[in-house]
């Protein structure tokens, strides 16, 4: 009689982290990396002003123009701050036009203090502190230019930089990019003309010199302020002469300004 004997082979299953090289691929998933962060900064800021003419320098409205700077993150999570220096390396950030210059600032609000400092890291108050968790993402960090109001600044084109500078880490925190920003303003041109004797927006004056049977005369007075070359002319409406009041011939008389006398010959009214 023939006999069948069934069985089982036991074959032992392994499974696939058991081989060094797949579990090498999956500690690589799970880390993100170093740290790595980017600075994306506007080419230039242009500073226009609260009526859009630029700086003026009798206004004394203070106005801000925003930078939107973009900080792009990679990698593990980390901490960073963000904080500017003068560009021109004079200490001070200016814009310049020529010989002339005009002093701005960089504040991350309107109420904040400057973020422009000549410590390589920044102040304790002059820099921006964030954080970004594991991954890819980006913040955007808006700072605000602003050229304080009462300067008297020669009209003309100005231009200048601040020099950005973001850091990783806490501590001793790394550099991990610096960039500069570009500020240009236009000064416009302006004058002031003050007098006790001209009404506001006045722009000629009857001057009543009275009895003339002797030498007669009559000081004007006035301040003028301006930023630009200025050229000063007073016309006379009676070529030249004094008007009589009751139509007889007129008088010739002479003005004196700063000392040096002047004719006042008759020109065509604007």
């Amino acid at each position: 009689m023939n006999h069948r004997i069934a069985g089982w082979i036991a074959v032992p299953l392994l499974s696939f982290s058991s081989f060094p090289g797949a579990a090498l691929a999956q500690n690589d998933m799970l880390d993100p990396g170093p740290c790595r962060l980017e600075l994306n900064v506007t080419t230039s800021v242009d500073w226009l002003g609260p009526t859009g003419r630029g700086y003026e320098v009798f206004s004394g409205a203070e106005s801000y123009e925003t930078a939107a700077i973009e900080i792009r993150h990679s990698g593990a999570a980390c901490q960073y701050s963000l904080t500017a220096a003068p560009a021109s390396g004079s200490g001070t950030a200016e814009l310049a036009n020529g010989s002339n210059r005009l002093a701005f600032d960089l504040v991350a609000d309107t109420n904040g203090p400057s973020l422009i400092s000549a410590d390589y890291f920044g102040s304790e108050i002059s820099k921006i502190e964030g954080q970004f968790a594991d991954g890819m993402s980006v913040q955007v960090v808006p700072l605000l230019v602003k050229i304080p109001a009462g300067q008297f600044a020669r009209a003309g084109q100005y231009q200048g930089q601040v020099l950005l500078r973001l850091f990783s880490g806490e501590g001793m925190p790394a550099l991990a990019a610096e960039a500069p920003l570009g500020i240009t303003t236009r000064v416009s041109s302006a004058l002031e003309v003050r007098s006790p004797d001209f009404g506001s927006g006045q722009r000629e004056i009857d001057i009543d010199l009275g009895d003339l049977s002797g030498p007669v005369e009559r000081d004007l007075s006035f301040e003028m302020r301006s930023n630009a070359d200025v050229n000063v002319g007073f016309r006379s409406r009676n070529n030249g002469k004094l008007a009589h009041a009751h139509g007889a011939p007129g008088i010739a008389y002479s003005l004196d300004v700063g000392g040096g006398c002047r004719s006042i010959p008759r020109q065509p009214m604007p």
